[in-house]
């Protein structure tokens, strides 16, 4: 007996010690991806401090973007975006595929928040009827974090997107807010029909206010809260502007 009870003891202070050492481990895997995650959001904000000081923010009453700055920061740079009455206004950029700026900011470097990109199969001068773009949903409501704050109703049912290139300006009503899988791929072609355009509204999660006859779309994708879902917004073409 008194032998059993001293190897009970050993044990028990080896599986105190193999909880405590999980325990400290586990805080500071935590620690670590806390400090990761704000480090991501301070350099995200400082590139888009960075864009505004350098090209001014993008609005009505500055509707011009110079897109030879933004080209000089990064070659990728393919348009600008802004979703009126939302934090959403940022250069676009596009890849080789769509992985690479998942992972990259504005100025390439590893960031897990990523960037606004294009899909890389549309063409950056907008002549699919579906262009889409892709951005990663934040809490702080940077990138696509405010397609959350649509889908919920925050912004009405009347929003507009303008879309720039260096040639033209696109604007577009948003007509249709949905959830869709990650699996469904109707929603990304780079080309729909008319009749997609028609199921896209029924489909909407809010009644928008959109009354264009146009079969030219754009769409901006995120995840929703977790990645079995994604937000699909739809806006649907108005009117283009030309440079020339």
């Amino acid at each position: 007996m008194a032998k059993k009870r001293k190897l009970k003891k050993p044990l028990k202070k080896f599986i105190w010690s193999s909880l405590v050492c999980i325990f400290l481990v586990l805080c500071l895997y935590f620690f670590y991806q806390a400090f990761v995650s704000f480090q991501d959001e301070r350099h995200t904000e400082d590139i888009i401090l960075e864009i505004q000081e350098k090209i001014g923010e993008i609005s009505f009453d500055n509707p011009t973007v110079d897109f030879d700055i933004l080209k000089a920061q990064n070659e990728d740079t393919v348009g600008y975006i802004v979703v009126e009455g939302t934090p959403i206004s940022y250069p676009v950029v596009q890849g080789e595929d769509n992985d690479y700026y998942l992972r990259r900011s504005f100025d390439q470097t590893y960031n897990r928040r990523g960037w606004i990109f294009m899909n890389a199969d549309n063409h950056a001068d907008m002549s699919d009827t579906n262009t889409v773009l892709f951005g990663h949903n934040t809490l702080d409501e940077t990138m696509f974090g405010p397609l959350l704050d649509i889908y919920n109703g925050e912004y009405g049912n009347q929003i507009q997107i303008t879309y720039y290139t260096p040639e033209t300006k696109y604007v577009y009503q948003v007509y249709s807010i949905y959830l869709a899988s990650p699996s469904d791929g109707t929603s990304i072609q780079k080309n729909v029909s008319s009749s997609f355009i028609e199921m896209s509204k029924i489909r909407s999660h809010i009644s928008f206010e959109a009354t264009s006859t146009s079969h030219q779309i754009i769409t901006l994708s995120t995840c929703y809260y977790t990645n079995k879902d994604r937000i699909i917004m739809h806006g649907v073409l108005v009117e283009s502007e030309s440079d020339s």
